[in-house]
């Protein structure tokens, strides 16, 4: 007894063709919807990363204004595990500095590079000789790669799904 079908050259072709035209379109899809799921998950991120370093700026802030109004020496204390915090003064030297970075903009607001985001907060009136708060951040480039592998992951892995059921 013969189990399978048979297939003729013509049959194959078009089953061929059939399957490619199917992969194809459904991988098309899949990529349309990986896209716009990357480009909502990296604004959610940015979103996120920017609201984390903004919140560690205010609190280093909050702490040099306490041991200012408290005429106690001001000891620095980080608040974050991922973040990295630079103090410098009105002439950008840095009094204190966790940053990886070399060259800190401290003339921008925020800015990122290839590995690392930055936000910088200007205090109103320098408080212990410090002027700018630089908070370093390097967790948004870790997600990004994170969020890239796990998008092609799921797109392979969806393409050889769909060519098993469509064959």
């Amino acid at each position: 007894m013969e189990v399978g079908i048979i297939l003729n050259p013509d049959e194959r072709r078009a089953l061929v063709g059939f399957l490619g035209i199917y992969i194809f379109s459904a991988a098309v899809l899949m990529i349309v919807i990986a896209v716009l799921y990357y480009n909502k998950e990296m604004t959610a991120l940015q979103d996120r990363c920017s609201i984390e370093m903004q919140n560690a700026a205010l609190m280093v802030k909050q702490d040099l204004m306490k041991a200012e109004m408290e005429k106690t020496p001001y000891v620095f204390e980080s608040h974050s595990k991922e973040l990295r915090i630079g103090l410098f003064d009105v002439n950008g030297n840095a009094i204190h500095s966790s940053l990886q970075g070399d060259k800190i903009l401290l003339s921008k607001l925020s800015y990122k590079n290839n590995k690392h985001e930055y936000h910088i907060d200007r205090m109103s009136h320098p408080v212990l000789n410090i002027d700018y708060v630089v908070v370093e951040n390097s967790q948004g480039y870790r997600d990004r790669i994170r969020l890239i592998l796990l998008i092609s992951f799921t797109i392979l892995a969806s393409s050889i799904f769909i060519g098993f059921v469509g064959y």
